[in-house]
């Protein structure tokens, strides 16, 4: 089973126009820009500098990583759903290449009602709604990932980085509280163990 899984793998590496090429090739971008920003923090190396490039890293992570799910999964899902949806609501078929539906009017002369079956008939009176669902799929299956990259990934980003700062500055609030706590009490040690002493 493993054989046939490595098999389909490096097959799917060796078709140009597999989605596992940009998959492989952005994991290993997306690796390395990540472990650049987290290496930037380290060069400061104060507390500040470290928790920034912290914060870098995973902000870097979360566009870049998010940006690449958005693309190569949301475009096969939207698809999905346009061929699920609207495909099935004009009863059209969504196998139907558009390479086979954008024909020139020569083209289309050119065949004979002989030549075609009964499917391709069907699919040559109705090419003008083929071209328009066709249309429509491929704005419907990048539009809304390309919005998602553009607008929704850098706000969820910033919103997150707020929360985590917000929790972090609590933190050190709370540390430093204590530790003034610690100090007072030891002062007030010194102090009653002083006035004991007299």
């Amino acid at each position: 089973m493993n054989i046939s899984l490595a098999t389909k793998a490096f097959s799917q590496l060796n078709n140009p126009s597999s989605l596992w090429l940009f998959g492989v090739k952005d994991a290993a971008d997306i690796t390395g820009r990540v472990g650049m920003a987290y290496h930037e923090g380290y060069k400061g190396k104060t507390q500040e500098s470290i928790e920034s490039g912290k914060h870098e890293a995973r902000e870097r992570f979360i566009d870049e990583f998010g940006g690449s799910i958005a693309w190569l999964g949301g475009v096969p899902l939207f698809r999905c759903i346009y061929n699920k949806t609207v495909f099935k609501a004009l009863k059209l078929d969504p196998t139907v290449h558009l390479k086979k539906i954008l024909l020139n009017k020569d083209n289309i002369q050119a065949f004979k009602e002989t030549d075609l079956d009964s499917y391709g008939k069907k699919i040559l009176k109705r090419a003008s709604e083929y071209k328009t669902a066709h249309i429509g799929k491929v704005l419907f299956s990048t539009v809304i990932p390309c919005l998602t990259i553009a607008f929704a990934l850098p706000k969820l980003n910033k919103w997150l980085t707020s929360v985590i700062t917000g929790k972090e500055q609590q933190q050190r609030a709370l540390n430093a509280q204590k530790l003034n706590n610690v100090q007072l009490s030891k002062n007030a040690e010194i102090t009653f163990s002083a006035f004991n002493n007299k």
